[in-house]
């Protein structure tokens, strides 16, 4: 007879006494296949971001009268006006403007 092991006899014994035999080790019937381990990838922290500054306003200006065009015009005739009766020259100093 072949050496048996302690554990395998008292297997025998307690199958034959009523008792169902204890179904043998997992490991013992087939190697354990265990589960790769997956490495979790570390998440990489998102960079700071760099505060960018608010583009500052560029003041447009309110559109005076003299920028309207029927404006401008009657102030630059009254600025020649002003000019032709400030000129002693004749007929009038139209270059001084």
């Amino acid at each position: 007879m072949f050496p048996r092991s302690r554990n395998s006899v008292s297997r025998i014994r307690g199958f034959f006494r009523g008792n169902l035999a204890k179904p043998p080790r997992r490991e013992a019937r087939m190697p354990a296949s265990r589960p790769i381990p997956i490495p979790i990838p570390t998440p990489i922290p998102a960079p700071t971001p760099i505060p960018i500054p608010a583009p500052t306003p560029i003041p447009i200006p309110a559109p005076t009268l003299s920028r309207h065009p029927r404006i401008f015009l009657l102030l630059s005739l009254r600025r020649r006006i002003r000019a032709r009766a400030t000129c002693s020259s004749p007929p009038g100093c139209w270059s001084s403007l």
